[in-house]
């Protein structure tokens, strides 16, 4: 935590030196928001590949040749036919009588009570003494100074706000968050958890110094009576018992599933019936087959080759085990009978091209500023007028603003012409004029509120600061001899 705070506190320091080193002009705020309140009229028709899919005539050999480099979303699944056998711990274990006693009861209460301990949450104070800025010898003098100070009455608060070297926490009095075990480091934990509320330690060593910690507060659940629990005791104590029970049973039941060559002998020994599936894939298996570890164990490669009982598979209170019977590999489904699906997929494919194809040739004769046929014409059918569209504007779509707002402005009263496809419809841009926003005499925007212009510069001087962070961090990476850990530990407090 504190090794956290310090690199925080450090880099936070360097942005913050950063970003008030960056500075904007008022010329370029203005020259962005001016495109940004830009506002252009244009036209847009779409040429839907439904309106052409009947000149979509494709013969057989192109529809073989769709479906042989479409092999792969015609398949027929690989498929399996097992039979399997299931334990269910709930039945094999319902006459099992369970009568504990209360001395019985007793240890489980005792084990509830002491996770009630692990539970709990302490929030301490402490005050740190750095060894990087001093020597080791120097910083055990100072903590021990302060420690003294403290028993002799000085406010623990105050010390901590003038010798603690953690900052962040030395403003609030050397207060840390409530935490749980494992919060912190192990020496430093050892300490807090042995005070009592309102004690303060002796100096503590661990690799970021030397901590004084007082505990502030504690928080933990309160424990119930024994009476009141032991309902919840008694169920616990069946529940163990019975997973026992089942447990001794499953080592008997993995030894015969080893040694024997199909599932019978499991079946007649616990009076339990042998199921035999029908061919089914991944996508289609029958409960309690649907299972993950179920489907891994009968489609992961080697189930079938070796032709035995699978292991024990354990699933939500129940336990499977799987025998083969036979295994249909993942195959193409023959051209004939996917044919009538090829066709409407090609067909669809070919009517978005042919789409395209037109709206291509009707763009190139509206730039050359030719006449459209009648069949062209037709088929652009109404143009649909957008006047002064803004760049936020929800009333067509991301891809035609993006693309419009791309386009270069008219010159010589000629309009610009694009495209962009979208779900298969080819869409044409007609492009009439553009409307700059109006400016003042000082160059500002009219339309533009002062609130405006000042959050658009401080997120230029925030994009500014943090694209010269990112070439800071380059050159220093560039210079520095880096080693990479890629284990785990825990290596703060």
């Amino acid at each position: 935590l504190f090794n956290e705070i310090r690199t925080n506190l450090s880099l936070d320091q360097l942005l913050t030196g950063l970003e008030d080193s960056e500075f904007v002009v008022p010329k370029e705020v203005n020259q962005i928001l001016s495109l940004q309140e830009q506002k252009r009229s244009f036209e847009m028709a779409t040429i839907s590949p439904e309106s052409v899919i009947d000149e979509v005539d494709l013969s057989d050999k192109k529809l073989q040749a769709y479906y042989d480099e479409h092999q792969s979303q015609y398949m027929n699944p690989e498929t399996a036919k097992v039979q399997y056998i299931v334990f269910d711990e709930a039945q094999m274990t319902a006459d099992l009588e369970i009568n504990p006693s209360d001395a019985e009861l007793q240890g489980y209460y005792e084990n509830y009570k002491q996770n009630l301990l692990l539970d709990e949450q302490r929030q301490a104070s402490h005050i740190l003494i750095d060894t990087s800025a001093r020597s080791d010898d120097e910083a055990k003098e100072l903590a021990g100074s302060i420690y003294e100070r403290i028993k002799n009455g000085e406010a623990f608060a105050d010390l901590a706000k003038e010798f603690s070297d953690d900052k962040p926490s030395a403003v609030d009095g050397g207060s840390l968050p409530m935490a749980e075990r494992g919060t912190f480091v192990e020496e430093f934990e050892n300490a807090l958890y042995s005070l009592n509320e309102g004690e303060v330690s002796q100096p503590v060593k661990t690799d970021f110094g030397y901590h004084i910690i007082k505990l502030d507060a504690t928080e933990s659940p309160e424990a119930v009576s024994f009476e009141d629990k032991k309902p919840e005791l008694v169920e616990e104590f069946a529940k163990r018992q019975k997973d026992e029970a089942f447990r001794t049973k499953l080592d008997d039941i993995e030894l015969v599933a080893f040694e024997s060559s199909n599932l019978e002998q499991l079946a007649e020994q616990y009076e339990l019936e042998v199921q035999t599936t029908d061919a089914f894939n991944q996508s289609n298996a029958p409960a309690p087959l649907n299972s993950k570890d179920v489907l891994d164990t009968v489609f992961g490669g080697t189930f079938f080759d070796e032709g035995r009982n699978s292991d024990l598979i354990e699933l939500d209170g129940k336990v499977v085990i799987v025998h083969p019977v036979e295994y249909t590999p993942a195959a193409p489904k023959s051209f004939a009978s996917v044919k009538e699906d090829v066709k409407k997929a090609a067909t669809e494919e070919a009517a978005i091209e042919l789409a395209a194809e037109k709206g291509r040739a009707i763009m190139a004769q509206m730039k050359l500023g030719k006449a459209l046929s009648e069949e062209q014409t037709a088929l652009l059918g109404e143009w649909a007028e957008h006047k002064e569209t803004e760049r936020r504007t929800t009333d067509v779509s991301a891809g035609v603003i993006q693309k419009l707002f791309a386009m270069a402005k008219p010159s010589d009263d000629k309009p610009e012409y694009a495209s962009v496809q979208q779900q298969g419809n080819f869409v044409i841009l007609k492009l009439d004029s553009v409307v700059s926003a109006a400016t003042a005499e000082d160059g500002t925007l009219e339309s533009v509120d002062e609130d405006t212009v000042a959050t658009l510069g401080e997120q230029l001087k925030m994009s500014n600061a943090q694209s010269l962070t990112a070439l800071l961090v380059d050159a220093l990476k560039d210079g520095a001899d880096i080693e990479y850990n890629i284990g785990l530990g825990q290596d703060s407090l």
